[in-house]
């Protein structure tokens, strides 16, 4: 009888390994993909970050040719367009996390969760301003150019970044911008208020 119990012990034992070993795979897929488009919204920042610097030295330099600035716009605009493909088509969709684990495991996901998803929200914010400092920088232009061929593509270029601003949401329900994260602090606010307010 004590053999029975035993094995038994055994086999719940091993049933509870494999159960805690799927928790940890789930969670660890829920982190990479939460790193993943960190790492891609960072890049994509970088990226953004390098080709307004490049907008800003060529077309607002006196001594460039206009045919020169026009050039450059086109390879701006060529450029932004690959990048933004790129990254919609990498991009995973932010998935929400399931939450039928052990409470301990649950926190420190839900922890790991919140801290990446805001550092998925800044970054993404980082790219918007980015995106707003280009736009400035073509605005600027636009005032005082002189030639009608830059004055066409500058013209151009502004209502394709128009069309195609780098804006993401999360399944369309909510924008991965800096309203993401005072929105998460605003709904934990008012719930902690609400527990409060009936002493759970």
């Amino acid at each position: 009888m004590t053999i029975k119990v035993i094995s038994r012990l055994q086999d719940i034992d091993q049933i509870l390994m494999r159960g805690f070993m799927a928790i940890m795979f789930l969670s660890m897929t829920n982190l990479l993909s939460y790193l993943s488009n960190c790492l891609i919204f960072s890049m994509f920042w970088t990226r953004l970050s390098f080709l307004r610097n490049r907008l800003q030295s060529k077309c607002l330099n006196k001594n460039q040719q206009m045919h020169e600035k026009v050039h450059t716009i086109n390879k701006v605009t060529y450029v932004y367009k690959n990048m933004l493909d790129a990254v919609n088509y990498n991009i995973s969709p932010i998935n929400c996390m399931g939450y039928q684990k052990i409470q301990v495991t649950l926190f420190i996901e839900a922890i790991m969760g919140c801290i990446l998803m805001s550092y998925s929200a800044i970054l993404a914010e980082l790219v918007l301003n980015e995106y707003e400092r280009m736009k400035e920088i073509l605005a600027y232009q636009l005032v005082l150019c002189d030639d009608e061929d830059l004055h066409a593509e500058i013209l151009t270029t502004l209502n394709y970044l128009e069309t195609r601003p780098p804006k993401y949401t999360i399944y369309g329900l909510f924008s991965l911008d800096l309203t993401l994260i005072t929105g998460i602090i605003d709904i934990c606010v008012t719930y902690i208020i609400i527990l409060l307010q009936f002493d759970l």
